[in-house]
């Protein structure tokens, strides 16, 4: 069963800084979590059906988020998991429960620069 989270059947509320959305067969984000939710600290979304990687963009705007789950979603097993999430989830500093480390932010890094056209494609448009 496709569920689909929308941030907008909550309050919004800025003293929210836990979410625990683990285990609701969840396949999509809203994009306007950071909307609802600009203070949220830690988002468990282990055990659902996120597959997409563009899915974790959503996490973008969220510039308090420090502690995220994903492991259990078919997500998890795309190529460049882990980085693409470091990069669009920059202040994480922990991620499926393992800490990321200063090597792994400087792997990422070199990661996003050589796939710097495929994660800024308007850029290319010049």
């Amino acid at each position: 069963m496709d569920i689909l989270f929308s941030a907008s059947q909550f309050l919004k509320s800025e003293n929210i800084l836990w979410l625990d959305l683990s285990f609701n067969n969840i396949t999509k984000l809203s994009g306007d979590l950071a909307r609802f939710f600009p203070n949220v600290r830690t988002i468990y979304l282990h055990a659902n059906q996120i597959s997409s990687l563009p899915e974790i963009k959503k996490f973008e705007n969220l510039t308090e988020l420090h502690s995220l789950t994903l492991y259990g979603n078919p997500v998890e097993g795309r190529k460049h998991y882990r980085n693409y999430t470091l990069y669009h989830c920059s202040k994480l500093q922990q991620l499926d429960k393992s800490p990321v480390t200063s090597q792994q932010r400087q792997k990422m890094e070199v990661w996003a620069q050589t796939f710097r056209k495929k994660l800024h494609p308007e850029e290319d448009e010049d």
